[in-house]
């Protein structure tokens, strides 16, 4: 790590970090430091919107197969980068 920084532990959270932290997790990063910042410090070209979570309303009310968590798909992802799959 960085010489003279402290680093703490963070815990799970609904929102964009607790979603990174579980990306880390799963690749073995769970210890880098995440800073959290504003939306407005990323200087994005289109405004982010305030709840991105995927619904499976629809999929549910046609009796189509629903989506999987999206921490098996971080999973299966990680697992095709390390194979040299993309």
């Amino acid at each position: 790590m960085i010489d003279g920084v402290r680093v703490k532990q963070l815990k799970m959270i609904p929102d964009e970090r607790g979603r990174l932290m579980e990306i880390l997790r799963q690749a073995g990063y769970e210890n880098t430091p995440v800073l959290p910042i504003s939306s407005e410090e990323t200087k994005r070209p289109a405004p982010h919107p305030r709840n991105s979570q995927l619904e499976n309303a629809r999929l549910k009310r046609e009796k189509m197969e629903l989506l999987p968590p999206w921490q098996e798909a971080v999973g299966r992802y990680l697992k095709q980068l390390a194979a040299g799959n993309r």
